[in-house]
């Protein structure tokens, strides 16, 4: 098995933006918050591919996730809204905290001009 860790895709201060690339069975995960931290659970017994890490996300935490398949985000996506996020690399599980919210992504639309 190998495990996509999120990557910091950029910092737009005050925010992190990570993103976790599609696998066959999972679509992609982008990440946002005001702080993050790793913390890897690696028992000596364990071998590398079985190392657990989470990501913990805190403050204004956003989760969009994109299901998998050609459209991505174009169908079958949502955003979570958390205080904090709890975000298992290898599992793809997050446990959310404080004021959760989730809603159906709402797709951005670019500024198009009509024609008459």
């Amino acid at each position: 098995m190998k495990l996509l860790m999120p990557y910091l895709e950029h910092s737009d201060a005050p925010l992190l933006h990570f993103s976790v690339p599609p696998t066959d069975t999972t679509g992609r995960v982008a990440l946002t918050a005001s702080s993050a931290e790793r913390d890897l659970i690696a028992p000596l017994d364990l071998s590398s591919a079985e190392i657990e890490s989470i990501l913990k996300l805190r403050g204004s935490v956003e989760v969009r996730m994109c299901s998998p398949g050609y459209h991505g985000c174009d169908q079958g996506s949502m955003v979570v809204h958390a205080d904090a996020v709890d975000y298992n690399d290898r599992t793809h599980e997050m446990d959310a905290h404080g004021d959760v919210r989730i809603e159906p992504y709402q797709r951005r639309l670019q500024n198009t001009v009509m024609p008459r």
